[in-house]
């Protein structure tokens, strides 16, 4: 998933929702992005991070939107978005190469 702190919300794209039922989506939702209008579900979900010591998963509940496959969405990344990344302390060190996301609050934490 790809970081956008300009996103307020995750959205899945189709690349990543191989094998999704899309027949059985029901909650039709529109959005406005860089590239336009697009179509997609909003759906609820729990998104699950595995993470390092002291916890070992942070589990959120929120709405995600699930984009309608198009050609022009098929190989984008999905988006990780303010509904999760408001939670998170993230330190980026070009020297180091070290990008590092701390988990400040989540629904369900699971301690080491």
């Amino acid at each position: 998933m790809l970081a956008d702190t300009g996103c307020g919300g995750t959205t899945l794209h189709p690349k990543d929702c191989v094998g999704l039922p899309y027949d059985r989506l029901a909650n039709e939702a529109s959005t406005l992005g860089v590239g336009g209008r697009s179509r997609g579900f909003k759906e609820s979900a729990w998104i699950v991070f595995n993470g390092q010591p002291p916890i070992r998963m942070a589990a959120y509940q929120c709405e995600i939107l699930i984009a309608e496959p198009t050609e022009h969405n098929e190989r984008l990344p999905s988006l990780l978005g303010q509904d999760i990344l408001q939670h998170w302390k993230i330190t980026y060190d070009w020297r180091e190469k070290l990008v590092l996301a701390e988990v400040h609050w989540a629904d369900y934490i699971l301690p080491r």
